[in-house]
Protein backbone atom coordinates (compact mmCIF):
# COMPACT_ATOMS: atom_id res chain seq x y z
CA UNK A 1 0.00 0.00 0.00
CA UNK A 2 1.36 3.42 -0.93
CA UNK A 3 1.26 6.12 1.73
CA UNK A 4 1.43 9.89 1.47
CA UNK A 5 4.91 11.24 2.22
CA UNK A 6 4.56 15.03 2.18
CA UNK A 7 7.67 17.17 1.77
CA UNK A 8 7.89 20.01 4.29
CA UNK A 9 10.50 22.51 5.51
CA UNK A 10 11.52 23.22 9.11
CA UNK A 11 9.29 25.79 10.78
CA UNK A 12 10.30 29.00 12.45
CA UNK A 13 9.74 27.50 15.91
CA UNK A 14 10.67 24.09 17.27
CA UNK A 15 8.06 21.41 16.56
CA UNK A 16 6.54 23.15 13.55
CA UNK A 17 6.97 22.73 9.81
CA UNK A 18 6.15 24.72 6.70
CA UNK A 19 4.13 23.05 3.96
CA UNK A 20 5.08 23.52 0.31
CA UNK A 21 2.45 26.27 0.10
CA UNK A 22 4.10 28.09 3.04
CA UNK A 23 1.47 27.22 5.64
CA UNK A 24 2.78 26.83 9.21
CA UNK A 25 1.73 23.40 10.56
CA UNK A 26 2.21 21.37 13.73
CA UNK A 27 2.51 17.58 13.53
CA UNK A 28 -0.25 15.47 15.15
CA UNK A 29 0.19 14.94 18.90
CA UNK A 30 1.09 11.23 18.52
CA UNK A 31 3.89 11.93 16.01
CA UNK A 32 7.59 12.35 16.76
CA UNK A 33 10.65 13.44 14.78
CA UNK A 34 13.09 10.81 13.48
CA UNK A 35 16.40 12.47 12.49
CA UNK A 36 18.08 11.44 9.25
CA UNK A 37 20.92 8.94 9.50
CA UNK A 38 19.58 5.39 9.59
CA UNK A 39 18.08 4.42 6.25
CA UNK A 40 16.79 1.03 7.42
CA UNK A 41 14.65 2.58 10.14
CA UNK A 42 13.45 5.36 7.86
CA UNK A 43 12.41 2.88 5.13
CA UNK A 44 10.56 0.77 7.67
CA UNK A 45 8.71 3.77 9.15
CA UNK A 46 7.72 5.05 5.69
CA UNK A 47 6.32 1.60 4.83
CA UNK A 48 4.02 1.68 7.89
CA UNK A 49 2.11 4.90 7.22
CA UNK A 50 2.09 8.55 6.16
CA UNK A 51 5.05 10.78 7.01
CA UNK A 52 6.27 14.34 6.61
CA UNK A 53 9.77 14.45 5.09
CA UNK A 54 11.67 17.52 6.37
CA UNK A 55 14.03 18.90 3.69
CA UNK A 56 16.12 22.06 3.36
CA UNK A 57 17.72 23.53 0.24
CA UNK A 58 21.52 23.84 0.18
CA UNK A 59 22.50 25.46 -3.08
CA UNK A 60 20.89 23.34 -5.79
CA UNK A 61 20.50 20.26 -3.58
CA UNK A 62 17.73 19.20 -1.22
CA UNK A 63 19.07 17.80 2.08
CA UNK A 64 16.85 15.62 4.28
CA UNK A 65 16.84 16.51 7.97
CA UNK A 66 14.56 13.61 8.99
CA UNK A 67 10.89 12.68 9.07
CA UNK A 68 7.86 13.28 11.25
CA UNK A 69 5.90 10.06 11.73
CA UNK A 70 3.74 8.15 14.20
CA UNK A 71 5.77 7.54 17.38
CA UNK A 72 4.56 3.92 17.63
CA UNK A 73 5.79 3.23 14.07
CA UNK A 74 9.21 4.69 14.88
CA UNK A 75 9.56 2.64 18.07
CA UNK A 76 8.44 -0.56 16.35
CA UNK A 77 10.83 0.00 13.44
CA UNK A 78 13.79 0.72 15.74
CA UNK A 79 13.17 -2.47 17.71
CA UNK A 80 12.79 -4.53 14.54
CA UNK A 81 16.01 -3.20 12.98
CA UNK A 82 17.99 -3.58 16.23
CA UNK A 83 16.79 -7.18 16.61
CA UNK A 84 17.86 -7.95 13.04
CA UNK A 85 21.27 -6.36 13.56
CA UNK A 86 21.83 -8.41 16.73
CA UNK A 87 21.70 -11.76 14.89
CA UNK A 88 24.92 -13.66 14.10
CA UNK A 89 23.85 -14.03 10.45
CA UNK A 90 23.68 -10.25 10.07
CA UNK A 91 27.14 -9.88 11.64
CA UNK A 92 28.65 -12.43 9.23
CA UNK A 93 27.00 -10.76 6.24
CA UNK A 94 28.21 -7.33 7.40
CA UNK A 95 31.82 -8.57 7.73
CA UNK A 96 31.70 -10.08 4.22
CA UNK A 97 30.30 -6.84 2.81
CA UNK A 98 32.97 -4.71 4.50
CA UNK A 99 35.73 -7.03 3.20
CA UNK A 100 34.28 -6.85 -0.32
CA UNK A 101 34.09 -3.05 -0.18
CA UNK A 102 37.64 -2.84 1.17
CA UNK A 103 38.97 -5.02 -1.67
CA UNK A 104 37.09 -2.97 -4.24
CA UNK A 105 38.44 0.29 -2.76
CA UNK A 106 42.01 -1.09 -2.75
CA UNK A 107 41.69 -2.06 -6.41
CA UNK A 108 40.36 1.40 -7.23
CA UNK A 109 43.15 3.23 -5.36
CA UNK A 110 45.83 0.99 -6.94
Amino acid sequence: MAYDHSIVAPGKTSGTVLSQSGENMSPPHDWEFLPAGDAAITRSVKAKGPTWVVQVRRGRRMISKGIWANAAHILESREKVQAKRATPEYEKQRKRELARRGAKQSAYVG
